[in-house]
């Protein structure tokens, strides 16, 4: 019962794009949803340039490649998808909870969750360093903690009262 409310709570701050914690905490914007980025509208489909456009030169009469290429891995979808939602919602769904004897623990197995929850540097295919701004999904949070008091002074009166 617990498990699943704070599970719910998690996966709700992705579809609110922000953190929940005495109000929502918007996450900051990526950059495939800004135009002015080289990342805009990207969308990992392992594309390889296999031609060129060329253009010739009226004046010269050489043979140059064209400045307008294709743009590899373009999707116009990506412009448009919340903050760390992908395709197939995998970090989302990822979440889940593992209940104990007096303790409840919300996990994930998503081995990038933490350097987006906390932010960090990661490798952009496995070559290039770049800092992720922290966009924490899973934490304490004051609606939460409220909510499952709720819930436990609920669930304590039901028992209490048969």
């Amino acid at each position: 019962m617990v498990g699943k409310t704070a599970r719910d709570h998690f996966r709700d701050n992705f579809r609110q794009g922000g953190f929940v914690n005495g109000g929502l905490h918007r996450w900051k914007d990526v950059k495939r949803r800004d135009p002015d980025s080289k990342w805009y509208g990207f969308e990992y489909k392992a594309e390889k340039r296999t031609s060129y456009k060329f253009k010739r030169d009226p004046k010269t009469g050489r043979t140059r490649k064209a400045d307008k290429q294709k743009q590899l891995n373009f999707s116009p979808t990506a412009t448009r998808r919340p903050v760390l939602l992908s395709k197939r919602l995998e970090l989302m769904r990822s979440i889940t909870s593992r209940p104990g004897r007096g303790w409840v623990a919300i996990t994930t197995d998503k081995p990038y969750a933490g350097v987006q929850n906390h932010g960090g540097i990661i490798k952009v295919f496995g070559k290039h360093p770049v800092k992720l701004p922290a966009r924490p999904f899973i934490g304490a949070s004051r609606e939460l903690e409220n909510e499952v008091t709720r819930l436990v002074r609920k669930e304590l009166d039901r028992v209490f009262k048969q």
